[in-house]
C-alpha cells in the first residue's frame, strides 16, 4: 500500500511539473534551420511582431507563426513547433522559395512562392533579403527575370510564361554553344505582357514575339525549336534582331538587324 501511495505522489508531482511548464510564462529560444538568402535576424523580427514575450507554451500557436512567416515571397514552407525536451525551444524549419521573376504589377497573393512582388509591395515585408535581391538584379547578372504586366496574371498564365521562358533559354544555350560569340546572347532578362495582351521575351540580343496571352502560348513558343538550326547558321554571318512566333500558321519569322 505505501508503495502505491508513493507512486501516486510521484505521478501527481510529475503531472504538476508538466502543467507548470505549460502554463508558466516562458522566453523561448529559437532554433531556425534552412536559411540561405534570409537572415536569422529577419525571421526573429517577424516572430517578434506577434508579441510572444511572457506567454506560456499553451498560448503560443505554432500554426500562427508558420502562417505569418509564409507570407514572405521568399518562404515556401515554414514548419514551426515547440519542444519541451531535451530543451524548451521554438523549432523553425524553413524551406525557402526560389523566385524566378521580379514582378512589376499587382501580384496574386497565392503566387508569392513563384515571384517576388513589385519593390513597393515587397517593402511591406520589411525584408533585407528581398531588398538585396532587387539590388543584385539591377547591378549584376542573376538568374531572375523581370516580368512586366499591365494586369495581375493567374496561375495558369504564370506557368505558361515560366515554361516558355525555360524553353527559350534552353534553345539560347544550344545556339550559344554552336557560334563563336555565343556568350553575348545571354538569357531572357525581361518578359512583357502589354496592354493588348501580347507577350514578348527579351534577351541581351534578341526579342521573341510570342503573340497573345492564351492557352496556346507555350505551343507557339515551341516552334522556336524548328528554326534553331537556321538561327545558328544565320548567326555566324548575320546579327538577328527578333524571332516572331506569333503567326497563326506554323511559320516563324527571323528578323535581322537593319544597317
Amino acid at each position: 500500500m505505501p508503495r502505491n501511495i508513493l507512486s501516486t505522489i510521484l505521478f501527481l508531482l510529475l503531472s504538476a511539473g508538466i502543467i507548470y511548464l505549460l502554463i508558466k510564462p516562458v522566453e523561448l529560444e529559437h532554433e531556425i534551420i534552412g536559411l540561405k538568402r534570409i537572415s536569422v535576424a529577419e525571421i526573429e523580427s517577424q516572430i517578434a511582431s506577434l508579441g510572444l514575450e511572457n506567454k506560456s507554451i499553451l498560448e503560443i500557436n505554432p500554426q500562427k507563426i508558420s502562417s505569418l512567416l509564409e507570407k514572405s515571397p521568399l518562404i515556401k514552407v515554414a514548419k514551426v513547433k515547440t519542444t519541451l525536451v531535451p530543451q524548451l525551444k521554438l523549432a523553425i524549419h524553413i524551406e525557402e522559395a526560389k523566385p524566378w521573376a521580379l514582378y512589376r504589377d499587382q501580384l496574386l497573393g497565392d503566387q508569392a512562392q513563384t515571384l517576388i512582388e513589385s519593390k513597393m509591395q515587397a517593402a511591406s515585408f520589411n525584408s533585407e533579403a528581398i531588398t538585396k535581391i532587387y539590388d543584385d538584379f539591377y547591378q549584376s547578372q542573376t538568374d531572375l527575370v523581370e516580368l512586366m504586366s499591365t494586369r495581375a496574371l493567374d496561375a495558369g498564365e504564370l506557368k505558361a510564361l515560366k515554361d516558355s521562358h525555360d524553353l527559350i533559354n534552353d534553345n539560347l544555350n544550344l545556339i550559344a554553344s554552336n557560334i563563336s560569340n555565343g556568350n553575348e546572347l545571354g538569357h531572357i532578362r525581361l518578359i512583357r505582357v502589354n496592354r493588348i495582351n501580347n507577350v514578348f521575351f527579351y534577351s541581351n540580343k534578341l526579342k521573341f514575339i510570342a503573340g497573345m496571352m492564351e492557352p496556346e502560348l507555350f505551343e507557339r513558343v515551341r516552334r522556336l525549336e524548328t528554326v534553331v538550326p537556321k538561327m545558328i547558321e544565320l548567326s555566324k554571318t548575320e546579327e538577328l534582331a527578333y524571332v516572331d512566333l506569333s503567326l497563326d500558321t506554323d511559320e516563324v519569322l527571323l528578323g535581322k538587324v537593319k544597317n
